[in-house]
Parts: structure tokens; C-alpha cells; sequence
């Protein structure tokens, strides 16, 4: 009977050490040493694990305790580069690309920074450039709003573009 317990004990001892806890599928806010504050997303579980930045680069801590990119090694091996890690922060936002009842389009944005911008409506279909709703131009960190009238557009899919920087982001707007 000793034997029978000996040995379910070890079975359950054994079989809960082959699960790990997984890492959290959201970013973790980590510090520098300098104090700055970084956005890293953490993967695998437990036993092994790592961190990447949102765009999927490998990331490592160096002697210093900063975070940096990876690199490999001639033998293969994943160590820290000479890259700081820094959160790229988002020039601006689009929270908003809606047709209204009235045959408009409201374009709502947010500018983090101060930046140029500027915004196209494209067709999907083809990717032409229809309509500048706001041509190149610099605004100030805040929240902005830009209407147009879209009346003379055919029902289909379009796209808002919105470029400042190098950043780009864009929108699927539906016209029916």
C-alpha cells in the first residue's frame, strides 16, 4: 500500500511539472536604468521565456540592466546588441472614419506631437487617390475632426489614409 502511494505521489509530482504558467498576452511596462519607461510584451511560460518588442524583434537585458535588441552570435547563440530599446511612439491616432446620415465623412483623429499631416481618401479597388481631406500641413499635439462631403462617390469600400512622419495609418470606410 506504502508503494502504491509512493508511487502515485510521484506520478502527480512528476506529470504538474510538465505544465508551466504562461507569460501575460499583453505589454508589461518595464524601466530603464535611466529611468525612461518601456512597453515589452513577454513570451513563452514560466521555465522559459523571453521578451519582444510589438513588432516582433527578440529583446534581452544587457550588463547594464537595459533592455536591448538581440542579436546572434557566430556560434548561434542569442546575445544583447549595442541597440537601447525605446518605445516608438504613435505620432498620431485615427479614433474615428464614419459616414454620416447627411453624406459626409468625419475623420477623427488625435495628434500626440507636433507634426505635419496629411489625409487621402483612396479607392480600395484600385488604389487611387480620390480626395485630400486634409492637405500637408502642421498641428499641434490634440484632437482634430475633418469632414467632407462623399455625395459624389459611388457605394464601394474606400480607405482613409493618414500620414504623418513616417508613420501611416489608415481606415476601411464603406460607403452604401
Amino acid at each position: 500500500m506504502r508503494n502504491y502511494f509512493l508511487i502515485i505521489a510521484i506520478l502527480l509530482v512528476s506529470v504538474s511539472s510538465l505544465f508551466a504558467v504562461p507569460a501575460v498576452p499583453w505589454a508589461v511596462e518595464k524601466e530603464q536604468p535611466d529611468g525612461t519607461k518601456i512597453s515589452v510584451f513577454l513570451k513563452g511560460d514560466e521555465r522559459v521565456n523571453w521578451m519582444e518588442s510589438a513588432d516582433g524583434y527578440t529583446l534581452m537585458y544587457d550588463s547594464l540592466k537595459y533592455v536591448v535588441y538581440a542579436q546572434m552570435d557566430t556560434q548561434g547563440n542569442l546575445v544583447p546588441s549595442n541597440i537601447k530599446f525605446e518605445n516608438n511612439t504613435p505620432q498620431m491616432q485615427i479614433s474615428n472614419a464614419n459616414i454620416t446620415s447627411s453624406g459626409f465623412v468625419t475623420v477623427d483623429y488625435t495628434m500626440k506631437v507636433d507634426a505635419p499631416i496629411c489625409i487621402e481618401l483612396y479607392s480600395s479597388s484600385f488604389g487611387q487617390k480620390l480626395k485630400v481631406l486634409v492637405p500637408t500641413q502642421n498641428r499641434n499635439a490634440g484632437s482634430y475632426s475633418v469632414q467632407t462631403s462623399v455625395s459624389d462617390l459611388t457605394p464601394g469600400t474606400y480607405i482613409v489614409k493618414v500620414t504623418s512622419g513616417n508613420q501611416v495609418e489608415s481606415k476601411q470606410l464603406i460607403i452604401k
